[in-house]
């Protein structure tokens, strides 16, 4: 599959996963969420886009998945830069 090999060569040459993010996918599976559908690469994407539109609000609708990414957030030491209501 031709997505797979772009992504396997993009998390090569940029090195785009990191500890954080390997505990935030564990904490997902732990918390009996399916695991992302997105990938770590397409997932860049996402908040490059985010970015380049200025987004100031990002919206999960799911109180549960909220909760888990709260607490993803406070593990990353964003809590400062991140609110979630």
């Amino acid at each position: 599959m031709i997505l797979g090999k772009v992504d396997q060569y993009l998390s090569d040459l940029f090195s785009l996963e990191d500890e954080l993010l390997k505990q935030a996918e564990t904490s997902i599976i732990e918390n009996g969420m399916l695991e992302h559908s997105v990938s770590t690469n397409q997932g860049q994407f996402l908040l490059l886009l985010a970015k380049m539109c200025n987004a100031q609000h990002i919206i999960e609708i799911d109180p549960h998945f909220a909760e888990v990414a709260r607490k993803n957030v406070e593990k990353a030491g964003l809590s400062d830069r991140i609110k979630l209501w």
